[in-house]
């Protein structure tokens, strides 16, 4: 092999990629005219009325593709990868659309000058996790519960504002029944800390009602879980255009089958962008857990 073969082909590569990149502006500049002209006005939407609309764009971009049948299936997949989080994102933008996903991730919850009580079932590792909670917390207070159910129970009925559960550690991983558990009491993790208690390490949630506005900056970590199946896949490719990282991706059981658990971190922007792409796609998700990005 020769340096100056070697720099041939990555002049002629650069080049490509250039030629590509031209391809992409001009393709985006396309698809914000498609969304424009489906549009009937410029009127704000309700989401699921831009889902409405959203559909119509996805057939029309679906024509598109049929038109050159000789595409191979992978490049399809790439343009797809491309053109439906780019439809959605200046769908949202025409119509105004998605402002309440906005305001749910971003309205007020829990933050360092609220009080709360905390409820958990009590144990040596659990101890350390609340006092960690608990310095974040303005004026804490505690309540010892029975058992794990117990202390989700209290939240849901109003007795505690927070409880406190294992979510994963370093011999098991995962801990799917304790994100079942926060299921079925309809609770999302909204901060997170590890301990370290006889060689394991230990991951716990600081679980609440409701999702708050995460504190500390613009930076969140999102949790999803979804049901199992290709969609997966676009969601991944989603968060990728709009400049979320894919941190995690794991295979829980569920009552009914197995579901998707997926980490993401970026900007609270970016966020609603792909919770936005994922009720147009009419994907069931739930936030299991949305936290802070500490440096």
């Amino acid at each position: 092999m020769r340096a100056e073969d070697v720099e041939i082909c990555v002049g002629n590569l650069a080049r490509t990629g250039g030629e590509a990149a031209a391809a992409y502006i001009k393709r985006y500049a396309h698809i914000c005219e498609l969304v424009r002209v489906t549009l009937q006005s410029e009127e704000a939407l309700s989401v699921a009325a831009a889902s409405s609309y959203f559909e119509q764009i996805s057939e029309a971009l679906a024509d598109s593709y049929s038109l050159t049948p000789d595409k191979p299936g992978f490049l399809i997949k790439s343009l797809q990868s491309y053109d439906l989080p780019c439809a959605a994102e200046r769908l949202r933008a025409l119509s105004g659309a998605g402002g309440e996903i906005s305001d749910y991730v971003e309205r007020g919850g829990k933050e360092p000058e609220r009080p709360g009580r905390i409820s958990y079932f009590k144990s040596a590792a659990a101890d350390q996790a609340f006092d960690i909670f608990a310095s974040r917390i303005k004026d804490p207070s505690l309540s010892y519960g029975r058992d794990f159910s117990s202390v989700c129970e209290d939240v849901y009925y109003g007795r505690s504002e927070f409880c406190i559960l294992p979510a994963s550690n370093s011999a098991d991983g995962k801990l799917p029944v304790f994100y079942s558990l926060a299921e079925k009491y309809e609770l999302t993790g909204v901060d997170e800390c590890s301990v370290t208690y006889r060689d394991t390490e230990t991951r716990f949630v600081l679980f609440s009602a409701s999702l708050p506005r995460p504190g500390g900056g613009d930076s969140v970590k999102l949790e999803l879980r979804m049901p199992h199946g290709t969609q997966t896949q676009s969601v991944v490719a989603a968060a990728g255009y709009y400049g979320l990282s894919c941190d995690g991706a794991d295979s829980m059981p569920t009552e009914f089958g197995t579901s998707d658990m997926l980490t993401f971190s970026g900007t609270v922007p970016s966020v609603c962008d792909l919770l936005f792409f994922i009720q147009c796609m009419q994907i069931k998700y739930d936030i299991t857990g949305c936290y802070a990005v500490t440096a």
